[in-house]
């Protein structure tokens, strides 16, 4: 039990040590054999831990994100979801172009890690998160209007084509070819589980099309283990009280 508590935690602080890097306009060289694999955190304190934060400057989000792991790292060895969504979260930022700052994903990165303990706040933070490096990498989606009638109101699909809104009036007769838009993305609402597994299928297909297979690359197993991990948590009893039943991914067309 020891060796694996060991093993997760130099994950997560490997994932973080990716993060903060990456979106600093810095990646991290490998360091298979070095101190990442030597590091160990127990409670509060990194022993033999690298310093990657030395980098940052004095910018208030990197001492955040410092201090949140720091004080953190125990909690997300105990929550399987969070250790996965870590991971993923890593595996989205080194996509970006390396040596850019990307400050609105460093600051969105903040959000994204105090919400990811929460079962019920990380789905929705973590595809929000994935919607916003769609649009950091050129590739964002336009779901204010309609694309086929402009209309503001009711827009609950999206063209997997155009990777714009589309409403029901327009959408219902073609509803099997689009991607269902879940409301919370544009407004805020409280997801239910149908939600969540939806949004993650819209992001999932663009960031795949526009993102992943044109470098010749898949999404990290940490995604669906973080979206099963949240099914999981879904169907608990304690849950079912609170919304609908467990995440069912749509199929997504193409």
């Amino acid at each position: 039990m020891g060796c694996l508590q060991h093993s997760r935690a130099l994950k997560v602080w490997a994932g973080v040590e990716r993060i903060a890097g990456t979106i600093d306009g810095h990646h991290w060289p490998s360091q298979s054999g070095g101190n990442v694999e030597r590091a160990g955190i127990i409670g509060d304190h990194e022993v033999g831990a690298p310093k990657p934060f030395n980098h940052f400057g004095q910018g208030g989000s990197a001492s955040k994100i410092k201090t949140a792991i720091r004080f953190g790292a125990a909690l997300f060895l105990l929550a399987s979801h969070a250790l996965s969504g870590m991971t993923h979260l890593a595996a989205l930022c080194r996509l970006l172009p390396e040596r850019d700052p990307h400050p609105q994903i460093h600051a969105a990165l903040e959000g994204v890690l105090d919400a990811l303990l929460d079962p019920r706040r990380a789905g929705a933070s973590v595809v929000r998160f994935e919607l916003l490096m769609l649009a950091e990498l050129g590739f964002g989606l336009d779901l204010a209007t309609c694309a086929a009638s402009g209309a503001e109101n009711d827009l609950v699909y999206v063209s997997p084509k155009s990777g714009r809104a589309v409403s029901r009036q327009a959408g219902d007769p073609w509803k099997d070819r689009l991607l269902v838009l879940p409301a919370f993305l544009r407004e805020a609402l409280d997801p239910s589980p149908q939600d969540i597994a939806d949004g993650f299928v819209l992001t999932g297909f663009f960031l795949a099309r526009h993102v992943l297979e044109p470098r010749g690359l898949s999404f990290a197993d940490a995604r669906a283990c973080f979206i099963a991990a949240l099914a999981h948590d879904a169907r608990r009893p304690s849950n079912e009280a609170n919304g609908p039943g467990p995440l069912v991914a749509r199929p997504a067309a193409r």
